[in-house]
C-alpha cells in the first residue's frame, strides 16, 4: 500500500508540477499564448554560430550549442516544446523574421535597429573578452595604454 501511495503523489506531482512552475514563471499573458500554440514554439537556430547554435553534419538533426540547451532547459520548466526550423544564417533569420515570420532567434544581440522588430530577454550569458598577451611581453603594454582607451 505505502508503494502505491508513492506511486500515485508521483505521478500527481508529475502531472501538476510543470503548472504549477509555468504558473510561477511566466506572466498570465505568457500563459496564455503558450496554451493558445499547444505548448509548442517554433525556433529558428543559426547554422552555423558555434558554440551558441549550430548544426552537424547531418541537417537532419536538431541542432546543437549553448543556446539550443538553455532554450531546451527553459522548455522543459514551463512544460514546453520547441519545434526547429532549418538552421539557416543570421541574415536569413533576420530577413524571415523581419518579414513577418514568427520563431525565437537564439543568441542574437540587442540594437536600437533589431529593438524595432524584436523583443529581447534579459542576458542568459555574459562573457567577458579581454586581450591576452603572454607573460614575458609584458613590456609591449608600456608603449599600448590599455587604461587609456
Amino acid at each position: 500500500m505505502p508503494y502505491f501511495r508513492c506511486l500515485a503523489l508521483s505521478l500527481l506531482l508529475f502531472l501538476v508540477y510543470p503548472t504549477a512552475v509555468r504558473a510561477t514563471v511566466l506572466s498570465p499573458r505568457q500563459t496564455q499564448w503558450l496554451e493558445k500554440h499547444n505548448s509548442t514554439f517554433v525556433v529558428r537556430p543559426e547554422k552555423n554560430y558555434p558554440p551558441f547554435s549550430f548544426v552537424s553534419s547531418s541537417p537532419s538533426i536538431k541542432p546543437k550549442g549553448l543556446a539550443v540547451d538553455y532554450l531546451e532547459l527553459v522548455a522543459r520548466k514551463v512544460g514546453a516544446q520547441p519545434t526547429y526550423l532549418e538552421a539557416k544564417s543570421r541574415a536569413n533569420i533576420l530577413g524571415e523574421v523581419k518579414a513577418g515570420k514568427e520563431g525565437i532567434i537564439l543568441s542574437l544581440t540587442e540594437s536600437d535597429e533589431r529593438e524595432d522588430y524584436l523583443y529581447f530577454s534579459e542576458p542568459y550569458l555574459t562573457l567577458p573578452a579581454v586581450i591576452v598577451i603572454r607573460k614575458d611581453l609584458e613590456r609591449i603594454i608600456i608603449y599600448f595604454p590599455f587604461q587609456t582607451i
